[in-house]
């Protein structure tokens, strides 16, 4: 009966060595999802710039425009908005001033009438996004901090007089900035 018994023994033992060899030979997954929900984000909006007519020319008068930028961002979350080059760009454009325009205006016979995009009233501060994306290096972006409520900023544009062009008579010529909102 000991025989019996160390042999019953011996096979309870081999069975629980081959289960245990057999369990951590294997392996299972299971997905665990991971997320998280972003609150608090940020809306905009523009509305477009129009010049008007620009009568073409040596003598031709200045331009000026305004549009604004609407931006919605929670209580105390800082932001900035850019612009960018816009889809013109333009070259060796004097202003009235001596510095150089380098947005554009495109007509229908490529002809440029070039323009710019300022911060402030006296259209002195350019805005771009030199300190963001860098499309447009001639200006920075605007800074702010969110309020919870609607935010309106204005665009100052300008037409620097003096422009010759090209473009037929009762032509009109667009360009499109790119407005980003980085928060």
């Amino acid at each position: 009966m000991k025989t019996y018994f160390s042999f019953t023994a011996a096979a309870m033992f081999l069975t629980f060595l081959v289960c245990t060899a057999h369990t951590e030979a294997a392996t299972l997954t299971t997905p665990m999802p991971i997320s998280v929900q972003i609150s608090g984000g940020c809306s905009l909006s523009a509305t477009g710039i129009n010049f008007g007519n620009y009568a073409a020319g040596p003598s031709a008068p200045a331009l000026t425009a305004t549009g604004t930028i609407s931006v919605t961002c929670p209580s105390s979350l800082p932001y900035k908005v850019s612009l960018n080059s816009g889809t013109a760009i333009q070259n060796g454009v004097i202003g009235p001033n001596g510095p150089v325009v380098n947005r554009a205006m495109t007509f229908s016979n490529n002809d440029q009438l070039g323009y710019e995009l300022y911060k402030d009233t006296a259209r002195t501060t350019i805005w771009g996004d030199s300190d963001l994306a860098n499309t447009y290096p001639n200006g920075s972006s605007q800074s702010g901090t969110g309020t919870g409520a609607n935010q309106t900023l204005t665009v100052f544009g300008l037409v620097p007089g003096g422009q010759a062009i090209s473009a037929p008579t009762n032509a009109s010529g667009t360009d499109t900035i790119t407005v980003t909102l980085l928060f």
